[in-house]
């Protein structure tokens, strides 16, 4: 409203005052879409729609800056796609009762589903607590309970895996009644599994399972690297904190 009302008054409002506005229109969109929000983004299209209904002809008369701001939102919403969609997707197959929550084995693109994790037979078992994962060099460094697992990967060979912990002792994978879908040989990791995956696009996944919940990692030429949620492959590390333990 304030970029409106410094539009209309024409030339008697500096240049620079109304570009001051459209910046910070533009950043706000983003930073409201770049929140994930679906809470956010339902509001702000309520209060859009309480807008036409109050401001009603008015808006006509506001066509010039009111086309500009709607095409600023295009653009946003365009070069965010990825970070909207799948949160609104999600918020609507909540409110219809669909869970989402499995979702993120959309890592492999289009392999068979039926691959999917391991055995559902343990849900009663108590979650293992994940303490950190890290992506260096080649490996992919996971803390399970305050033991650690290093899991070095070769891109030139996709299956081939060197397991060891913390010490530098080699582990072994063992098959499990899943076809493709191993366990560690080891009972400090025996709830992690670990089995590969391939992409319509000759793209090479390890997928590591802890406790019904799958973590996807690409292979490329500068180490695995973790795909995201909205199909963003980033590195991991472990974040400092303070005063949250646990």
């Amino acid at each position: 409203m304030v970029f409106i009302k410094s539009v209309t008054k024409g030339s008697k409002e500096a240049l620079w005052k109304k570009i001051m506005w459209c910046a910070l229109f533009t950043l706000l969109v983003f930073n409201l879409i770049g929140s994930a929000s679906s809470g956010g983004l339902m509001g702000m299209a309520f209060i859009v729609l309480l807008g036409l209904i109050v401001l009603n002809k008015k808006i006509i008369q506001w066509k010039v800056p009111v086309l500009i701001l709607i095409g600023l939102t295009v653009i946003v919403a365009g070069a965010s796609y990825s970070r909207w969609v799948p949160e609104l997707t999600d918020a609507i197959k909540g409110v219809l009762g669909t869970s989402a929550a499995q979702d993120q084995t959309s890592a492999e693109g289009d392999t068979a589903p039926e691959d999917n994790a391991a055995s559902e037979d343990d849900a009663a078992v108590t979650a293992h607590k994940v303490d950190y994962m890290i992506t260096s060099g080649g490996s992919i460094i996971l803390s399970l309970d305050g033991n650690e697992l290093n899991i070095k990967t070769y891109v030139q060979d996709p299956y081939a895996l060197n397991l060891t912990d913390d010490t530098g002792t080699l582990l072994h994978l063992v098959a499990t009644n899943i076809k493709g879908i191993y366990t560690v040989d080891d009972p400090r990791f025996d709830r992690i599994t670990v089995r590969s995956a391939e992409d319509d696009n000759l793209n090479f996944y390890i997928i590591i399972g802890t406790d019904g919940h799958e973590w996807p990692f690409s292979l490329t030429k500068e180490g695995p690297k973790y795909l995201t949620g909205t199909q963003k492959l980033t590195d991991l590390e472990k974040v400092p904190s303070v005063g949250w333990e646990n």
